[in-house]
């Protein structure tokens, strides 16, 4: 990556400054002055008689706590509750850049589009931080950046490299001490959309909205998943009707499908569409939908796949694997040539983490699915 002018002319006076001056950096404190410098260059810096040096940009930053995360410019205060810290998880819309403008990420199509990273089929909308430490939670510095604002405020913020950790410590210096030498700077530019205390009731609510506006009333309450422990939440399974084997099909239709339990070891084919509650389609068995929601690949095998049913739910397998447990559970409860369409929460899905750049973190996912003859 090319380094701005900028960035060289910093980075030349402080490589002239140590020509003059040999001074034996610790701790990283080499680090925290070449951050500080950019912050000097674009948004300047306070002087000792009162007054406040501009920088390149005629911004001003604007410590957040006490371990170097700068707010630079001014906020836009939102209107609603104050974030809490108990609040574990918050809702927000963002873009996440380098000190010289590279996008890293960014949850907005638009700015996607210009900056050439956009891709179909990719999710673009309001992601979940997770705030606490460890390796599900976000960055140290995110939750300086969080510090003090209200629901629909907006803040640009550099959170420098020895705040890019997901681990906790007590002060700068003990951050500095922990951090890698080479560790990059970020700036967040982001607005707090909501936060929760509890995410996975939250998103049990956006799929009640759901499940009320698209599932008959007789399939608007959660059913068992899990006929080991009786688990009644997040998940819903709705049969939309049967069927019929083709004619000439050497496959015999049950009198009764709806009450007639396919014995363990048979295998079965499916065609499903999943997609996120927003109507994001994210994968297909179906040539046809993949084309139609710009995710077709000429790689892919569109075809229905095996389904080896069980006695546990748990180990029924896809096309020879198993797959996610909200998945799993609406396979165990098909019946001859069903259409079903189901509905779960990420506990039962890609929970924390999400998967590729479809499916973000704490997703509710959709399936419809139809039992069909062997391909």
């Amino acid at each position: 990556m090319k380094k701005s002018a900028a960035a060289l002319t910093i980075i030349a006076v402080l490589t002239l400054t140590g020509c003059a001056k040999q001074v034996v950096s610790k701790d990283n404190e080499g680090l925290a002055r070449i951050f500080d410098a950019w912050i000097e260059y674009y948004y300047g810096k306070a002087l000792e008689d009162g007054t406040y040096q501009e920088g390149r940009t005629g911004l001003r930053a604007t410590p957040l706590g006490d371990n170097g995360v700068m707010l630079l410019g001014e906020e836009t205060v939102g209107d609603g509750d104050a974030w809490d810290p108990s609040a574990k998880w918050v809702n927000v819309d963002f873009t996440i850049t380098d000190l010289d403008g590279y996008i890293y990420s960014t949850t907005d199509e638009n700015t996607a589009r210009r900056a050439g990273l956009y891709h179909d089929g990719d999710y673009y909308g309001p992601k979940t931080w997770y705030i606490t430490d460890g390796s599900v939670g976000c960055y140290a510095g995110v939750a300086d950046a969080l510090s003090g604002m209200k629901i629909g405020g907006k803040r640009k913020v550099a959170i420098p490299g020895w705040l890019i950790t997901t681990d906790r410590y007590g002060s700068k210096k003990d951050y500095l001490k922990k951090a890698d030498e080479n560790a990059v700077s970020y700036i967040y530019d982001f607005e707090l959309l909501g936060m929760s205390e509890d995410i996975f009731q939250t998103e049990i609510d956006s799929m009640e909205i759901f499940i009320n506006e698209n599932f008959a009333p007789q399939y608007r309450d959660s059913v068992a998943y899990d006929p080991e422990s009786g688990s009644k939440r997040g998940f819903y399974f709705e049969s939309l009707g049967f069927g019929s084997p083709s004619s000439g099909s050497k496959y015999k239709m049950p009198a009764d499908p709806a009450n007639y339990d396919m014995p363990n070891d048979t295998t079965i084919y499916v065609n499903y569409t999943g997609r996120l509650l927003n109507g994001l389609v994210f994968d297909t068995t179906e040539a046809d939908t993949a084309k139609v929601h710009g995710i077709y690949s000429a790689s892919k095998a569109y075809a229905p796949l095996p389904v080896i049913l069980t006695e546990k739910y748990s180990n029924i397998t896809l096309n020879g694997s198993t797959t996610i447990t909200g998945f799993s559970g609406a396979l165990a409860k098909l019946h001859p040539y069903e259409k079903a369409r189901t509905c779960f929460y990420s506990l039962l899905g890609y929970s924390y983490t999400g998967t590729g750049n479809s499916i973000p973190p704490y997703a509710p996912l959709i399936f419809d699915i139809r039992v069909v003859e062997q391909p």
